[in-house]
């Protein structure tokens, strides 16, 4: 049995909710769907929150990590801050250097959105109207949270009136360890053969890398700080890891461990990419829930969507959403102890 319930309501529409059952507890806000609390338990039973986020709600509105939200209409980096479909360019904002990144000025992370409680979840949606952030086409989004048992699961639906490009995700930082040591103590396993390789502003190039005899073999568990400071290029582009790997078989599936605390998450996933991004830039940022600043490397992200750029890099690009076409994608997160 899950219990939903409306926790608190501010006057400009933004809404908190928590879900809970017997083995997790959520705490959400429909400004991004923003995910601020995931309380699992340890191997001892005992719950904690097992994700980074901000102490205030007014501090979101100028969060540089996207703590937990839903990103869009395209996560990641566009090239140039623009695109060309259809032999029309639009011209995005270059909100990461000259390249456009998780939606622009005002992406989908600080949008309200409505909400409806389900009998397992909550249900949300937004209307981004034509010509939003430069993109063009009215574009319904439903985003879809759910508990059942230990599965937290993340469902994505949308629809557009005109040909459009889209990538969805969710920002969350995971620390298994609710930030007591930094998850470069975690470890990690991907089943992914390949990365996409970025340039020194982290954008996709569109270049595939073996990962075998490289630093970025996830294929058999492993620390995440174990080649972390390796001589690569790719860690040197990136300051650490915030790279896709193109993950295989038909479980799409990655593990992300945490011995102290003896807590294990597998998320599973019908996306074709994982970004793992290992917090390189958290330092000096806002306040978190501790009350202290983060410090680099405090929280994973594991985004899972589509190729990064795939606009730019992609013969048929992936991210093409057609008129009358729906996009759909799911995320299951499954919280288990060790």
């Amino acid at each position: 049995m899950v219990k939903v319930e409306l926790l608190k309501e501010l006057d400009n529409g933004i809404r908190f909710y928590s879900m809970e059952n017997e083995a997790l507890k959520l705490v959400v806000v429909n400004m991004g769907c923003r995910i601020m609390e995931i309380l699992a338990p340890d191997a001892s039973g005992k719950r904690s929150d097992v994700i980074l986020g901000l102490k205030n709600i007014d501090d979101y509105a100028n969060d540089p990590a996207y703590f937990g939200a839903v990103i869009g209409r395209v996560a990641n980096r566009i090239g140039d801050a623009r695109f060309t479909l259809n032999g029309k360019t639009y011209e995005l904002y270059a909100n990461n250097g000259k390249n456009h990144l998780h939606g622009g000025k005002e992406g989908f992370d600080k949008k309200i959105f409505d909400v409806t409680p389900l009998e397992n979840g909550l249900r949300f949606h937004y209307l981004s109207k034509d010509g939003e952030e430069g993109y063009p086409g009215n574009l319904n989004l439903y985003v879809t949270y759910t508990l059942d048992d230990n599965t937290f699961s993340i469902h994505y639906e949308a629809d557009t009136d005109a040909d459009t490009v889209v990538n969805f995700t969710n920002h969350l930082y995971f620390n298994l360890s609710n930030t007591l040591e930094k998850v470069t103590g975690h470890s990690l396993q991907i089943n992914a053969d390949y990365i996409g390789c970025v340039d020194d502003t982290c954008l996709a190039t569109g270049e595939l890398l073996p990962v075998k005899d490289t630093p970025f073999d996830f294929n058999e568990m492993k620390k995440i700080g174990q080649d972390i400071e390796a001589d690569h290029i790719q860690l040197k582009n990136a300051f650490g890891y915030d790279h896709s790997f193109v993950l295989k078989g038909e479980e799409r599936q990655l593990t992300l461990e945490e011995p102290v605390s003896g807590r294990r998450l597998v998320i599973s996933t019908t996306a074709p990419v994982v970004q793992v991004y290992t917090g390189n830039f958290l330092k000096d940022g806002c306040i978190g829930k501790a009350g202290r600043v983060y410090e680099n490397r405090e929280g994973v992200a594991l985004e899972t969507q589509l190729m990064p750029n795939a606009i730019h890099t992609e013969e048929n690009p992936s991210v093409i959403l057609r008129k009358g076409e729906k996009f759909e994608s799911t995320t299951n997160y499954i919280f288990e102890t060790i």
